[in-house]
């Protein structure tokens, strides 16, 4: 894991002294993704310029360094992440006469380029991934981002330089690079509280879509063509349902063990020390359970618990981590350290996320630095195999809008917000909407959307269509919960969460890799019927039966908790000093993006009791916070 970024300038534009400051520039500030080598690479014929910072995870010799060029000379790649199935496509490609210098999986995946081009070589990469490739015989720079989007990649035009990197702050320490803020994103994170993919904080900086490649023509210049597929994730759902699973539940739940099995032994090659988040929820547990399973000493578990027993799931981790046999530790977080990151987060996170769950998130990768160098995750379990709650209320709303009568829902929707307004709670004003509404983007929209935005919050607000935002047409499931499903895999996974542990977990330099992401587990999971995913009010049925081979029920069946914070509580007490000073008329005024007058009111609503205003509350002072770092 590291951190890669660049330039593509005119040619001669730089003079070598030059090019070396900008590059160490972008170096310098993504330093925190690669603490243990530094390395740049200036083409001065071509104007180009790679940036690496390494952590070093796989070959800790200088060998594994980059940038990196090929035998052959003709490619130079920059490359953060990793390709779990490297060791074979090393013999694969010796079969074909290759040999090779070291045991780094960057060697390999140059020269599985020289064997068979960028386009073609890509397929073959089983990983997570962002990566720069300049062909000197194409005269061509190749940006790409793995399947799922579990690494950054950012990019913009400036004038007649192309800029990239891990992180935005790599293209704002480019010489002469002067961002603006754009409304049209800043409406779109005010709804969802982070920015979708392609978007970004910022006019015409984007963000590479996973599962493409983008490719800039070094002698046209100033064209950037729109990235090309190289995968996708709805034509991965629409071939599962065009070829659904033939099996029993019984043989799903065996097929799936073997996919999780193989997931996690390839991601189980490295160097370094290794271990694992732990929460004590069905995947981190599974994923922990194979790892178990496979290793021949205990493995290292981490996890962090509250005084706040809402919040905390540690009690249920522990229990996991002495049934498996793990060698697991547990830090008590206490408020103040909580509270003492809160006014950090910018730093941290580098755009604006406002996901309560960062915040632990960051506490509990800090704790697994201090032991390890990569921890394996849970991440991908809730997406793909129906766990969240807004599953299992679509398969009850779904039901519920075929029995429920057109006047019944008229009447439900004309005096709801009479309801809402006497009870000062706009629930049922909310639910309303949710009955009536048929269209699975508006429904997915208006569930995943905050809601308490008032009109007016906004000082140029921006709608953009759903249509540009899930562009899944063409998906047929008749299943709303599917429907879902496909949503949060192709937006709230890859634009909050993978966001989220990307950059809780490269602040402090810790790898995380998380094997129920796995293309192939993804590609399974698709093929499933939803009965095998969510049925009678819960889900992962199939992830919980999986699990109860290695774990007992009683650790496995109780209420999904998620990973959350008292946050409410803290901005209503300790953290509300910090809270006023950021929502003051006067800062609230400088951005030009909020009505102060309307932020201030919804901030004394909160104050007063509405709890419901939270999540705009948060991504207010989430952005307010990041806005005075700029």
């Amino acid at each position: 894991m590291c951190g890669i970024a660049g330039f593509v300038t005119r040619p001669h534009h730089f003079t070598q002294a030059e090019a070396e400051r900008a590059m160490q520039a972008q170096a310098t500030s993504i330093s925190h993704r690669g603490p243990d080598h530094s390395q740049t690479w200036h083409h001065s014929a071509w104007g180009v310029g790679l940036v690496h910072r390494r952590l070093a995870v796989v070959d800790l010799t200088p060998e594994g360094n980059q940038p990196k060029v090929s035998r052959c000379g003709r490619y130079a790649v920059v490359f953060n992440g990793e390709i779990y199935n490297y060791k074979e496509l090393r013999e694969t490609l010796r079969s074909k006469g290759h040999s090779f210098d070291s045991e780094s999986d960057t060697e390999v995946m140059l020269t599985a380029f020289t064997e068979l081009g960028v386009r073609n070589a890509l397929p073959k990469l089983f990983g997570m991934f962002a990566l720069a490739v300049l062909d000197l015989a194409e005269s061509k720079l190749t940006l790409v981002r793995d399947r799922i989007g579990k690494k950054p990649l950012y990019y913009t035009l400036n004038g007649d330089t192309l800029l990239f990197g891990s992180e935005l702050r790599a293209l704002r320490a480019f010489p002469g690079f002067r961002p603006s803020i754009s409304p049209e994103s800043f409406s779109l994170y005010m709804q969802f509280g982070a920015l979708p993919a392609p978007w970004t904080i910022y006019e015409n900086v984007r963000q590479l879509l996973p599962g493409t490649s983008v490719e800039y023509d070094l002698r046209s210049r100033n064209v950037l063509p729109n990235p090309v597929p190289f995968w996708s994730m709805l034509a991965s759902a629409q071939a599962g349902l065009d070829n659904p699973f033939q099996g029993s539940f019984d043989d799903a739940v065996d097929q799936l063990d073997g996919l999780v099995a193989d997931a996690t032994r390839i991601r189980m090659q490295m160097d370094v020390p290794w271990g694992a988040f732990l929460s004590g929820g069905v995947d981190s547990s599974l994923v922990v359970a194979q790892m178990q399973k496979q290793s021949s000493q205990p493995v290292r578990t981490f996890t962090i618990g509250y005084d706040h027993a809402e919040f905390d799931e540690s009690g249920y981790a522990a229990e996991v981590a002495r049934h498996l046999g793990t060698d697991h530790t547990q830090l008590l977080v206490t408020p103040q350290e909580a509270l003492d990151l809160v006014p950090h987060l910018p730093k941290v996170f580098d755009e604006p996320l406002a996901d309560g769950s960062q915040i632990p998130t960051y506490l509990v990768s800090k704790l697994t630095r201090q032991h390890v160098t990569v921890a394996l995750s849970g991440d991908g379990g809730d997406e793909f195999f129906g766990g969240y709650h807004r599953h299992f209320f679509a398969s009850r709303l779904e039901a519920f809008q075929r029995w429920c009568p057109q006047p019944f829902k008229r009447g439900l929707q004309k005096l709801s917000p009479l309801v809402s307004a006497a009870l000062g709670n706009d629930r049922w004003d909310r639910v309303a909407k949710l009955v009536g509404t048929s269209e699975p983007q508006e429904l997915y929209r208006q569930i995943l959307g905050f809601w308490g935005l008032p009109e007016g919050f906004l000082t140029q607000p921006r709608r953009i269509a759903t249509s540009e935002l899930w562009p899944v047409e063409s998906y047929r499931s008749k299943h709303l919960a599917d429907q879902f499903m496909l949503r949060d895999a192709m937006r709230f996974l890859v634009d909050d969460v993978l966001v989220k542990v990307d950059r809780a977990s490269m602040s402090v330099a810790l790898e995380t890799r998380a094997p129920l992401l796995d293309h192939r587990i993804i590609e399974f999971a698709w093929t499933l019927p939803l009965s095998f995913k969510v049925a009678n009010g819960s889900g992962k049925r199939v992830l919980k039966e999986l699990l109860y081979r290695y774990v007992p029920k009683k650790l496995v069946d109780r209420p999904k908790m998620g990973f959350g914070i008292p946050l409410a509580d803290w901005l209503a007490g300790p953290l509300r000093p910090w809270a006023e000073e950021l929502m003051s008329e006067k800062a609230l005024a400088k951005s030009g993006l909020i009505h102060p007058a309307s932020a201030r009111g919804v901030w004394a609503d909160f104050l007063g009791g509405r709890r419901n205003r939270l999540p705009v509350v948060w991504a207010t002072l989430v952005f307010q916070a990041w806005y005075q770092e700029q």
